[in-house]
């Protein structure tokens, strides 16, 4: 009878440490000055501060309101709530990078999660996101004057 618990015990363990483990997946970053650069991998236009890499979807998971402030030229906003329809439409090794408010918010690490379950393999994390882009001075679009930007 021993036995018979302590396999079980032991069963459940090993069980349970490969479920954990199944969900523990690194999450690739990407810092500000690398998106920059890949994204202007594509047709850039300094000017009208617009990048459009193809190859690229840079996606800004803050709410619509938040996003209307300030956003990553090329860049488009898909609120947490909705990415999972949203990315019906995106094919499973579509090139992903999404990022939100600054390392302090955690709707980007979600929307990795969501996105990594749905079976998304090429997904990063601009952790930063437009604190960093604004503190490195690139590129913005929109009035950039919510507070978390400048402290």
């Amino acid at each position: 009878m021993k036995i018979s618990k302590m396999f079980s015990l032991v069963f459940l363990t090993v069980c349970l440490h490969k479920s954990l483990a199944a969900d523990l997946v690194e999450m690739p970053l990407i810092s500000a000055q690398d998106l920059k650069n890949e994204m202007q991998d594509g047709d850039v236009s300094i000017r009208r501060k617009s990048y459009r890499n193809p190859n690229l979807l840079v996606i800004n998971v803050l709410s619509p309101s938040i996003c209307s402030d300030c956003h990553i030229p090329g860049s488009i906003n898909v609120p947490l709530h909705k990415l999972t329809k949203k990315s019906q439409d995106w094919r499973k090794d579509a090139n992903i990078v999404l990022h939100c408010a600054s390392l302090h918010c955690p709707l980007s690490r979600y929307a990795f999660e969501m996105l990594y379950k749905l079976g998304f393999t090429r997904v990063r994390v601009f952790d930063g996101g437009l604190k960093e882009w604004t503190t490195e001075k690139l590129p913005r679009i929109g009035r950039c004057s919510a507070g978390y930007l400048h402290y």
